[in-house]
């Protein structure tokens, strides 16, 4: 720093080094640095570990640049819940770095690093900077949050524009200016374009807005609608385009996902925090800590938008609880019925309000070694939970789709054909090769050939996941009669045998 100075001081006098210091090298600038740094190494540390998982596998054969344009689309509205827009943005990626699963997930593990500078965005923005640096200290650590940064799905990019949103939306309503409503508009419109749950985000800042029009002066509210208006004019015009697949979703009649059970919402919400029980035992007096400061916070006896401004923890209560409450009611009654949306991953954008909770929480401890003893604990703890108990970059946990695909080709020499109850699924490992598993299940082929006195001489078979062990009796004996087993792949939830006839 001394030397950077002393450069500074030759070139520009004393006045310059320290204006210039102070803006790019001050504290805050600089933790930030440190934590994107750490953020990008554990995001991209064996970022192609691990096999891809079905709903990987999904991303690449619907983002497939082989396919046309129109074939795309046919394949997204038939087969994925999710708008265009990521599916494109891999496309363009697989351009310059081609068509492989390390691209696709750097995708997500370069927003999932952005992600965590808008986190630092929304918590300066609502409380101060130093909120914004613990809540992306904490998210950068957070076992969920790397888990989806090294996913080929477009939870990331929700994530990162969910903050984005919310962060143009607090700049909007502090400084209501045509500026500030533009740049709400196309972020939220954006965020539109990657998941339809941000619906429900939206409708939550409907709600603010509507609430911040009612504490506005009457002068300033004919401004303040305009404004609004034109921003949800941008915002519904940029997520039209996905009317198509926004009409086949709200057909949708059921879904695998099980119904509530009593302990479902506290699962949830513990996936957060990688299910640790020591991180949950530091974490839940923190929350409770920030209701008690927003109990203790005096209220203005004159309620109105600029007493609101001015109360910092109360404005920023006020968007948490909206934010959190409209998404969470939304889910968990939608739960109870018809279709049940109890997935982890659908309650991603009520991350971001716990972690700046949190960091509020930590940053109102009264003493800066006291918050430093907190923040040190609660972040070893998160980070030890993550490489020591999850294993999460030495441990496999995805289905080993890619090593049971990599068996066959490397032992599928004579171009034998290959069945698969899975065939869809493995379609992107055999996209290169000449022989594509076709598909057909271990008990469609004793139905096939059971009745046949020519047997096919050489087959492959491979499968995954539960279908492991779902072959019937008569299916077993048949073919345990008819065929040895020559070779054979067991991995992790995934398996490959190839089938001889007995002579």
């Amino acid at each position: 720093m001394s030397l950077l100075k002393h450069i500074l001081n030759t070139i520009g006098g004393n006045k310059m080094t320290q204006n210039t210091v102070k803006k790019y090298f001050g504290k805050t600038n600089l933790w930030l640095i440190v934590i994107l740094l750490c953020a990008t190494f554990l995001r991209f540390y064996h970022l192609d570990f691990q096999s891809m998982w079905m709903d990987e596998l999904y991303t690449m054969v619907v983002s497939n640049p082989a396919m046309s344009w129109a074939a795309f689309h046919k394949e997204l509205i038939a087969r994925e819940g999710f708008p265009h827009l990521y599916f494109i943005i891999l496309k363009i990626f697989y351009f310059f770095f081609g068509f492989t699963s390390f691209t696709a997930r750097s995708v997500s593990a370069i927003a999932g690093i952005a992600s965590i500078y808008a986190l630092f965005l929304v918590g300066k923005a609502l409380y101060n900077s130093k909120t914004g640096l613990v809540a992306a200290l904490l998210i950068t650590v957070s076992n969920y949050h790397i888990y989806i940064s090294q996913d080929a799905r477009p939870y990331t990019l929700y994530f990162l524009f969910v903050c984005l949103s919310f962060y143009r939306l607090i700049l909007f309503i502090k400084n209501t200016t045509w500026k500030n409503a533009l740049y709400y508009a196309v972020f939220t419109g954006i965020l539109l374009n990657f998941n339809f749950f941000a619906l429900i985000n939206v409708f939550s800042q409907v709600v603010i807005l509507a609430l911040i029009l009612v504490l506005l002066p009457q002068r300033d509210r004919i401004d303040f609608v305009k404004k609004s208006a034109v921003s949800g004019a941008i915002i519904l015009g940029m997520f039209a385009i996905n009317y198509q697949k926004f009409i086949v979703l709200m057909n949708y009649q059921k879904f695998w996902v099980y119904p509530p059970q009593p302990d479902s919402f506290s699962k949830i919400f513990k996936t957060f925090f990688g299910d640790s029980e020591i991180v949950l035992y530091l974490i839940f007096p923190l929350l409770l800590y920030y209701i008690f400061i927003i109990f203790k916070n005096k209220e203005e006896e004159i309620f109105n938008y600029k007493t609101l401004l001015n109360n910092k923890l109360f404005f920023g209560f006020i968007i948490l609880f909206v934010w959190f409450f409209v998404m969470f009611s939304f889910l968990m009654i939608k739960s109870y019925g018809k279709i049940s949306y109890l997935l982890t991953r659908y309650f991603l954008s009520l991350m971001p309000v716990l972690f700046i909770i949190i960091a509020i929480s930590i940053v109102h401890i009264k003493g800066k070694i006291k918050q430093g003893i907190v923040l040190f604990v609660v972040t070893f703890y998160m980070f030890i939970h993550l490489v020591v108990v999850t294993k999460q970059y030495t441990t496999v946990k995805h289905a080993q789709y890619r090593e049971a695909a990599a068996f066959v080709l490397k032992n599928n020499t004579e171009k034998i054909p290959i069945y698969s109850n899975q065939a869809y699924w493995y379609r992107f490992y055999f996209k290169d090769n000449a022989i594509k598993p076709k598909e057909l299940s271990l008990n469609k082929l004793y139905e096939k050939y059971k009745k046949d006195s020519i047997l096919p001489q050489k087959f492959w078979y491979i499968d995954a996941f539960k279908r492991f062990d779902s072959t019937n009796v008569a299916t077993k004996t048949f073919f345990n009669k008819k065929y040895n087993i020559k070779k054979i792949f067991k991995g992790h939830k995934a398996w490959a045998e190839l089938y001889e006839v007995r002579k």
